[in-house]
């Protein structure tokens, strides 16, 4: 019994101790930072066919630079050709190409095929231009709406909505309908509708 009674004392002492710590640390003023999180999205920016785009980074699957195609005989001219991707086919569309057919983009080393599966659509779209990632916070990115103000032969009738960063205008591309779309695409017709072989 008298060891409970020590016990007791002891662990009585230690929370005492505490309390008088935790009131040294509040009349010192000392305390934790307030953390004040931004919202925010990653984003991918690119130029197609001359127009700033912008989308959700979440809706790529990687980016690889170029490899060696394989040619694709009697395909339009915006079909650059297939990939081995790791044992896979990977379909290679030049998006500008695809609307502005005398646009085609010259392939080198470093240049960059956005790489987009969904379901059983595996393909790699090459921009013009590839930017990079941006954090975009909410409470920074105006949003316009540009709906029903774009030309369906454009790149900019797969946007809805545009956003100003940095005095900027970037369209909202939804990707992975534009990627459904040319890979659903007549391969030996251009935009124009006209054959290519």
């Amino acid at each position: 019994m008298m060891e409970a009674n020590i016990k007791t004392q002891q662990s009585n002492r230690a929370f005492k101790e505490l309390r008088l710590l935790e009131e040294r640390v509040r009349q010192s003023g000392a305390s934790l930072p307030e953390l004040n999180p931004r919202a925010f999205w990653n984003a991918v920016k690119c130029r197609i066919d001359g127009h700033n785009l912008v989308f959700p980074l979440l809706k790529v699957n990687e980016i690889i630079e170029y490899q060696k195609l394989t040619h694709l005989p009697g395909c339009a001219d915006w079909i650059r050709g297939v990939i081995n991707l790791r044992g896979r086919l990977l379909p290679a569309y030049d998006a500008t190409a695809f609307f502005s057919p005398d646009k085609q983009k010259t392939l080198k080393r470093g240049t960059q095929i956005i790489v987009l599966e969904q379901g059983a659509m595996l393909c790699g779209l090459i921009p013009q231009e590839l930017y990079g990632m941006q954090k975009v916070y909410h409470e920074e990115a105006e949003v316009i709406s540009t709906e029903g103000q774009s030309d369906e032969n454009s790149v900019l009738s797969y946007t809805n909505s545009a956003l100003t960063l940095n005095n900027e205008t970037w369209h909202q591309l939804d990707i992975l309908q534009l990627a459904r779309m040319l890979f659903h695409a007549n391969p030996t017709l251009s935009q124009s509708g006209k054959s290519q072989g």
